[in-house]
């Protein structure tokens, strides 16, 4: 099974009623996409937590995953940017410091 996160900082309120007795009003600092999430996709509530949860992160922050490129992203840290890279040419566990390969077929899937 295949499952990926991605949140941001953003601030909102989220609000979700599930029931009529059961009611969520809280503010909250970063959101969140989440696929894969288990819960959204077994149980009716789940989803429709999932989904007001997820209406607040900011959409032009979508349109901008259309442009990026794995192999100029960016990192706080030097070499967690080098490890990822590797990580994902998939390159055995000795080499991850390695200097990483310009374009492997790897990034491109990801692209």
């Amino acid at each position: 099974s295949s499952e990926w996160a991605i949140y941001t900082a953003h601030q909102h309120q989220f609000e979700y009623k599930e029931r009529k007795w059961d009611q969520i009003c809280e503010p909250r600092d970063a959101v969140g996409i989440i696929f894969g999430d288990r819960k959204a996709t077994t149980d009716i509530y789940g989803a429709a937590e999932s989904a007001a949860r997820e209406s607040h992160f900011p959409f032009e922050l979508i349109l901008q995953s259309f442009g990026i490129t794995i192999e100029s992203a960016k990192a706080t840290v030097e070499l967690d940017r080098v490890h990822i890279l590797n990580s994902i040419a998939e390159k055995p566990e000795d080499a991850l410091a390695d200097e990483p390969l310009a374009m492997p077929d790897n990034y491109a899937s990801l692209n």
